[in-house]
């Protein structure tokens, strides 16, 4: 009876996308997106006026200047307390994903305007919600997060005008899943030892499931291993071939999208201990491309 009269909304806020849920009768409802998708894809574009989701990625290879991608990615990086250690390896990241000038936490568009981070993900928020500013909003948020990040989150929803935000720990959001589904009310003890491979980190944790409740014992996370990481050898490593085949220094932004794009499939074959290609007719200077990832060397 309480959760039925309580605007309860749930947002996992993802690098490429993100699902939001909200209870409705006692029930977890995921909410579509307006092209019918159970997920938003985070992606805004600055034309003659401002674009999200799917109609924002119809004009991301003409319009990729004014566009904003990835930015929970530099959020992730921000004010890490270890990021010295990986300064080149964050250069690479933004040569390959971000064509926008990167100030102190602000992305530069071509036009000149500037976006703290806050305000880029207030305006991506502000298109995935549509609810009472008093309902109780749970955001998931890495472990690792600082104090900095976390606060940069809770002031980009002060900057719409929500409030009532509870951020939670992912360690507990797939604690709390995985033991509602296998182990709530079964009076089942048991230590289960979770591995959460993201687009930027990995971490392991061990959850101890006692009693009806669960505690989280150990956590470890290294920033530096993650799936997009694996993306970006697949990207470099297919431009470099194509820079040898046609004699050219670099690729143009618009080609690496294209090529970033594909990588995610050929990582899930790669993945299947097989062999992948990267085959494009009429991709570069109207000419086809036909690149062979053999599984060994990127084993």
């Amino acid at each position: 009876m309480f959760l039925h009269k309580m605007n309860i909304i749930g947002i996992d806020y993802g690098n490429y996308s993100s699902y939001v849920s909200k209870i409705e009768n006692n029930n977890t409802k995921i909410i579509l997106s307006p092209s019918s998708n159970r997920y938003f894809k985070n992606i805004i574009s600055f034309k003659e006026k401002t674009y999200f989701d799917t109609e924002a990625e119809n004009f991301y290879i003409s319009n990729y200047k004014n566009n904003i991608l990835n930015h929970k990615v530099i959020m992730n990086f921000s004010n890490y307390k270890k990021l010295n250690e990986y300064n080149d390896f964050f250069d690479k990241i933004n040569e390959n994903l971000f064509n926008n000038q990167l100030i102190k936490g602000s992305v530069e568009l071509e036009n000149k305007e500037k976006y703290r981070i806050e305000q880029i993900m207030a305006l991506n928020i502000n298109n995935l919600i549509n609810t009472d500013k008093n309902s109780n909003i749970f955001f998931a948020v890495p472990d690792y997060y600082n104090t900095f990040q976390r606060k940069q989150v809770l002031d980009a929803f002060r900057i719409i005008e929500y409030e009532n935000i509870e951020l939670v720990n992912e360690t507990d959001i797939i604690s709390t899943k995985y033991g509602f589904y296998n182990y709530i009310n079964k009076q089942e003890n048991k230590r289960v030892l979770f591995i959460d491979f993201g687009d930027t980190h990995i971490s392991c944790f061990i959850t101890n499931f006692e009693n009806n409740g669960y505690e989280i014992e150990n956590y470890e996370y290294d920033i530096s291993v993650g799936g997009l990481f694996i993306d970006i050898l697949i990207t470099n490593y297919i431009e470099q071939k194509i820079n040898e085949k046609f004699n050219t220094k670099e690729l143009d932004f618009k080609y690496k999208l294209k090529i970033m794009k594909e990588s995610e499939k050929i990582k899930k074959n790669l993945n299947l201990n097989q062999d992948s290609f990267f085959k494009k007719e009429c991709f570069y200077n109207e000419q086809d491309v036909n690149i062979q990832i053999k599984q060994e060397t990127f084993k």
